[in-house]
């Protein structure tokens, strides 16, 4: 890849280093955001014998913590990737990691219409098999 990027006269530090390290790290805050606000989710629509504070409060409070930093980030991404303010990267970035989700959207509500038996087996794990092979 290094040597991909000299080919091309881009400068690997810069160019490779910033560029696909600010974006890995901006697609793992987005999938812990994402995940927290799961959780919070899910204890609302499940509650257990969770405490208040493990059920509700902290899963709250780590959410909207996590959405600020997320927000922080994309706000200050020119900063994170070493580009001026007015590079495409700015808004490419981000862009691409709204398309990717957008397209995970639309997959899952095909599956939920096309193909229903994937769709129930999606989070079971490996209770998954299993249910396949009852379904059958």
């Amino acid at each position: 890849m290094i040597t991909l990027f000299a080919v091309l006269g881009l400068d690997p530090l810069v160019d490779l280093f910033y560029l696909f390290g600010t974006s890995g790290a901006l697609g793992v805050l987005l999938l812990l955001a994402g995940t927290s606000i799961a959780v919070v989710v899910f204890f609302t629509r499940h509650p257990h014998r969770q405490s208040a504070w493990q059920g509700r409060i902290a899963p709250v409070i780590s959410s909207l913590l996590l959405v600020v930093i997320l927000g922080l980030a994309v706000a200050n991404i020119d900063i994170l990737l070493g580009v001026p303010a007015t590079a495409p990267q700015r808004w490419v970035v981000p862009a691409l990691f709204a398309l990717v989700l957008l397209g995970g959207i639309a997959y899952g509500l095909h599956l939920r219409t096309a193909r229903r038996q994937v769709y129930n087996a999606i989070g079971l794990g490996a209770e998954a098999a299993t249910t396949a092979e009852l379904a059958r």
